[in-house]
């Protein structure tokens, strides 16, 4: 096709501001696509963003995010959490003031504009004028067609449909060698070298959820995090983007709004009738994501030792999800650190840090509006979280991990120390308990010969997805006035029910050598013998010292597991003396 041809799809503009494109689920349950202007204009009659993949919502609210701050937020605030008390005491969103920004730009946001086609490159080219098929952009297809929702066949995408894949690459793309566009000097025979994942795909995206997406939208707000240089704003007010990687010069200091919409990649679509036939992606601006700790706000952050160690000051590293990992599991990262804490005393000492973990800034900003109380402290708020997860070298998808958890307010508001640390000794004491059982197994392994200790991999998940809807409905509770450490009580005792119940299912099923028992192999563990009864009293002892001692003597949320516990350990203790 002709670059005279391929102009002819500005002559059929598709702007992102007055087209439908944006997935939404309305407060009726009804599913439709809506324009930016209407996302801003009907956000309290609509529920969320509905899109096909939870990447995908996380990387269209970010979009949405960067007009939002460009429209609600400035440097001048006198008092931050008061003014945005303001935006969300009333029925709807300011829509004037976002039409007149979105009219501003509006030329800006046309997926086919000669000059500024939106989140492209005009004239990006290869050195043979080749285009790639338009499935290289849709993350639920490959060459094999075996990946996410395993799509039979794609040869085109309505402009709807590439405006939301478009935005997707360019968040979280895969790494890998690209197409070598003309005038990057990276370029070597024609091809793009790996240069990096997409920005989004280092994190633990990070947002809240509110009853509505006007809610939605302003939890995620934080007001006072304006630009405080010129230069950090969204892709769209920044100059055109050529081929090659800009300059240090060139980006500035990188702020939060330009890490919304980075642009790691250059690409350009290729319309035909109406339709996205084709599509064109190479390298763009790589960017060091190990240093962004206090730019970017919408993940949580786990201190690293060895990212620490080279570079000689204290690293902060995007708390990911992992894939059959439930959200709370990492309840530790995902909310404010407690004073009793602290990271080990040689680990402050060096690095100068008060804690091994920091929550998203989003939630951080929901903790100081719940202590000037413009957020009810009980009042319930959705945590979405969602990651890439990527194949060998990042160079292909490998899977999504998504995960939401309902939690109060309170809990992320610091100065109910109390709260929190019950939360997370709830995490602390069930994560402790799992081991213990996972041990269990592997004792019970090594009774009848086996010396490896990954059996427990399968017990382990087990027991998490068992605790998983009880740990959500007890965290609940969690609010002021409540009794905190009756509530962790009572979860300790439902944890130690459980893991027992699943013990004395365990020994149970175990064959008779197990019973009989067997001597370590030199050199594993001594002379130490492996029987069921060896095994069990090491349970017991390793579930105390996870959950303390029962608070009532025999005590248990779980029937009469306690009872079949003591059959079981009386039986193996005969077994052990013949």
């Amino acid at each position: 096709m002709s670059e005279t041809t391929e102009n002819l799809e500005a002559l059929v503009p598709f702007n992102l501001v007055d087209e439908p494109w944006v997935p939404t689920v309305g407060l009726d349950g009804v599913e439709r696509d809506v324009s930016l202007r209407e996302v801003f204009r009907s956000a309290h009659e609509l529920r969320d963003v509905a899109a096909e993949l939870p990447t995908m919502r996380f990387a269209i609210l970010r979009v949405i995010f960067a007009i939002m701050y460009r429209v609600l937020d400035r440097m001048d605030v006198e008092d931050p959490e008061a003014e945005w008390a303001e935006l969300w005491n009333a029925d709807t969103l300011p829509s004037a003031e976002f039409d007149a920004y979105l009219t501003k730009w509006h030329d800006r946001f046309n997926l086919f504009d000669a000059a500024h086609p939106f989140m492209q490159t005009p004239g990006l080219r290869t050195a043979k004028d080749e285009w790639k098929p338009i499935e290289l952009i849709v993350a639920d297809t490959d060459p094999e067609r075996a990946l996410f929702t395993m799509r039979s066949e794609l040869n085109s995408l309505s402009f709807a449909e590439a405006a939301r894949w478009l935005i997707h690459t360019n968040a979280y793309d895969f790494s890998g060698i690209k197409s070598g566009a003309v005038g990057d000097s990276r370029v070597k025979g024609g091809k793009g070298y790996p240069s990096g994942i997409g920005f989004a795909g280092w994190l633990g995206g990070i947002t809240l959820r509110g009853n509505t997406l006007r809610e939605t939208l302003l939890l995620n707000l934080i007001r006072g995090r304006a630009a405080e240089q010129s230069r950090d704003v969204p892709i769209w007010e920044q100059p055109p983007l050529g081929p090659s990687e800009r300059s240090v010069a060139e980006i500035g200091t990188v702020g939060p709004l330009a890490l919304l919409t980075w642009p790691q990649r250059r690409m350009r679509l290729r319309a035909e009738q109406g339709r996205v036939t084709g599509v064109l992606v190479t390298n763009g601006d790589p960017i060091d994501y190990t240093v962004q700790s206090g730019t970017e706000l919408y993940t949580a952050w786990r201190f690293s030792e060895p990212q620490s160690q080279k570079a000689k000051v204290a690293r902060y590293m995007p708390q990911q999800l992992e894939t059959g990992r439930a959200l709370w599991q990492g309840l530790t990262t995902l909310l404010p650190t407690p004073e009793s804490a602290a990271p080990r005393e040689q680990v402050q000492k060096k690095w100068n840090v008060k804690s091994l973990a920091q929550p998203a800034a989003v939630v951080t900003w929901l903790g100081s509006l719940t202590k000037r109380g413009f957020i009810e402290p009980g009042r319930v708020i959705e945590i979405m979280s969602v990651s890439m997860e990527y194949g060998a070298q990042q160079s292909s998808y490998s899977a999504i991990a998504a995960d939401q958890l309902a939690i109060t307010s309170a809990l992320t508001d610091l100065s109910e120390q109390g709260l929190i640390a019950v939360a997370h000794d709830a995490v602390r004491k069930a994560q402790a308990a799992i081991r213990a059982l996972t041990d269990l197994v592997r004792d019970l392994n090594r009774a009848v010969g086996g010396e490896t200790p990954d059996v427990g991999l399968t017990p382990s998940e087990d027991a998490y997805a068992s605790l998983d809807i009880r740990f959500r409905s007890w965290l609940l509770q969690l609010k002021p006035g409540c009794d905190a450490q009756s509530l962790l009580q009572d979860w300790v005792e439902n944890v130690r029910g459980d893991m027992r119940a699943r013990a004395a299912q365990l020994v149970e099923a175990a064959p008779p050598a197990a019973w009989a028992g067997r001597k370590a192999s030199a050199g594993v563990t001594g002379d130490r013998v492996y029987s069921v009864a060896t095994a069990m009293r090491s349970f017991e002892f390793n579930l105390i010292r996870a959950l303390g001692r029962p608070a009532h003597a025999g005590s248990t949320s779980n029937g009469d597991a306690t009872d079949t516990q003591s059959t079981v350990l009386s039986t193996a203790e005969e077994a052990d003396q013949k």
